[in-house]
Order: C-alpha cells, then structure tokens, then sequence
C-alpha cells in the first residue's frame, strides 16, 4: 500500500478503527451463522455473554452496549468501504435485527453447492 492509498483509506475511516473492532465483530458474525444468518440483537447479545460467561446484570448490560457499538461501527466502516458488507439490518434503519449479507455467509462459511447438499443427503 502506497503512502498516498493509506491517506484515502484512513480518510475513509474517519473515527473507525476494525482493528479496535475485529474481535468483536468476529464474534457477532460468528453467533449468526450459528444461528442460521439472522438474530435480533439481543438474543445475539445474550448468545455471546453465555459463551463468555458473564451473568451479573451490569456485565451483560455493559457487553450488550460493546456489541451494538461495535456493529453500529462497523456498518460505519462498511459503507465506505468497495467491497460488499459482511452483515446488515435487514428490515433497514432503526430495526434491531441483524444479519449476515451474502459476503457474510461466503466468509464465515463453506459454500454450498447443488452437489454437496446431495453427497450430504
């Protein structure tokens, strides 16, 4: 990368960071392809703090406020950036359903074909 590609790309960025993100927004991708694409937020809140473990009130509500920042956030990275989203709000702004785009599901998970579904079956 060029000194003058990582101007425009930290321009892009603005106050976004995936580095500071990568993580968490890992995990939230990863909660739904476990749960078929698609989840309301909350589930997908409460699906991560049992995987960590964290069960008093004030951790939950405090790692529910990190995954929904981390997910506003990274829909702020992911519009200014070419290449296709990994996850979205399906029924559009303001909804509080998240889910996988295509290039979502491509990344996380194998590509299913006409010819792997019948080996399997």
């Amino acid at each position: 990368m060029t000194v003058v590609e990582l101007a425009a790309y930290r321009r892009l960025m603005g106050s976004v960071r995936l580095d500071e993100l990568a993580p968490t927004v890992a995990e939230i991708l990863d909660t739904l392809m476990a749960c078929g694409g698609a989840l309301h937020r909350t589930d997908v809140a409460r699906r991560i703090a049992e995987r960590r473990g964290v069960r008093a009130k004030p951790a939950r509500q405090a790692l529910e406020a990190e995954l929904f920042e981390a997910f506003d956030r990274y829909l702020v990275f992911a519009a200014a950036r070419p290449q296709a989203p990994l996850m979205h709000l399906p029924f559009g702004p303001g909804s509080y359903r998240w889910a996988l785009t295509e290039a979502g599901r491509q990344l996380i998970g194998p590509a299913e074909t006409p010819a792997s579904r019948s080996a399997a079956g």
